[in-house]
């Protein structure tokens, strides 16, 4: 079992760093901060609020599984943990939660531009043999609901994400 790798200090607090999350389960911690993808978030969010942490998700595209998204919110809920969404890349998000909530919310829309490069790999991509070397243009390359976009693209959806949870959910 691998240890925690190093520790750091930063603003007089001890910050662990890990390559397991696993291996956070028993560290006596009161906040995880996951940047991985969203594997790890389906994987290693419940686990870690039994474990007593509260969570940070930079892979917000982890909770469009309802299922996992209805099991985190009760336990968090239930055992007083938190699971933190920052949302400070998009503006307005608590405008559109606001407007989700009053119910004034019929469809969100959200159309993203990406650089051909930030897409390689992309499981959409590679199962339709795409490829987008040359491309030069804007082209539409994808059009779907936020869980399927996540599947298509899991690294690069984590804004996708929180506009659907802010909005009118996934």
């Amino acid at each position: 079992m691998v240890k925690v790798e190093r520790l750091i200090e930063a603003s007089g607090r001890q910050v662990k760093y890990c390559s397991r999350p696993e291996d956070l389960l028993s560290e006596p911690l009161d906040l995880v901060f996951e940047a991985a993808n969203p594997a790890v978030v389906r994987e290693h969010l419940l686990p870690l609020l039994r474990s007593g942490k509260d969570v940070m998700l930079m892979s917000i595209g982890g909770l469009v599984d309802p299922e996992l998204l209805k099991q985190a919110t009760e336990l968090a809920g239930n055992t007083g943990r938190k699971i933190i969404l920052p949302f400070g890349a998009i503006s307005g998000i608590s405008t559109l939660k606001a407007a989700g909530l009053a119910g004034e919310l019929d469809s969100v829309t959200l159309r993203s531009t990406k650089a051909p490069a930030g897409l390689r790999g992309a499981p959409y991509l590679t199962e339709r043999g795409l490829t987008l070397q040359g491309l030069r243009e804007k082209e539409l390359i994808f059009a779907g609901s936020v869980t399927e976009a996540v599947a298509a693209f899991p690294k690069n959806v984590n804004i996708t994400a929180a506009v659907a949870l802010a909005g009118l959910g996934v």
